[in-house]
């Protein structure tokens, strides 16, 4: 029987299922297991938008009935500064209760979540963004705790690499090679994708 992934995030979740992105790279190193991705990151968005969609009557008719695993990964958007244009930021306030609602909405409908923490952001792009994905990362870990749900720590794996991002924000091949290591692990630590 298959197993069904589903992604769900921002542009670095979207820009996964491009060339050498990583969702793209576990399809094929899971070909021979019966594992379906299915990506369905959204570019620009953050926690409000991503509680708007799943709570989406349509959204659902996509979701598989039999998922097993939700991977989530947001809150770059969110970090941005409140009220500048483009994509808004959010308090940290509100990111909190965004992802939990989130999380309580999916609750039912997967047999298990996987938060990763956003990525860094260089700080030559933007340094306060970063600092505030810093705290983001600190959120996420106290309300998966609270959800007794696992995350992946991304952003310590990919503070040690150098070039990892195309712009200073989204992955670059290096990136999404760091990225498809770290959530392969965890899926082979789950005894998926062992061929």
């Amino acid at each position: 029987s298959m197993f069904n992934i589903i992604f769900l995030g921002d542009s670095i979740t979207a820009g996964a299922d491009l060339i050498n992105g990583y969702t793209q790279l576990l399809r094929q190193k899971c070909l021979t297991s019966n594992v379906f991705i299915n990506n369905l990151g959204t570019a620009a968005a953050n926690t409000h938008q991503l509680l708007q969609l799943v709570n989406n009557s349509l959204f659902n008719q996509f979701f598989p009935k039999q998922t097993h695993l939700v991977i989530i990964q947001i809150g770059t958007n969110d970090a941005n500064s409140l009220g500048q244009s483009g994509t808004l930021g959010i308090t940290l306030e509100q990111y909190k209760l965004n992802l939990k609602s989130i999380l309580m909405n999916l609750q039912d409908r997967t047999n298990d979540i996987l938060l990763s923490y956003p990525p860094p952001v260089s700080h030559l792009f933007k340094a306060e963004q970063d600092k505030k994905v810093t705290k983001i990362t600190q959120i996420i870990k106290d309300v998966a705790k609270e959800f007794n749900i696992q995350t992946v720590d991304i952003r310590s794996q990919l503070l040690s690499a150098e070039a990892i991002w195309s712009d200073g924000l989204h992955l670059n091949d290096l990136g999404n090679k760091r990225m498809f290591e770290t959530i392969l692990e965890f899926l082979q630590s789950n005894n998926l994708c062992k061929q």
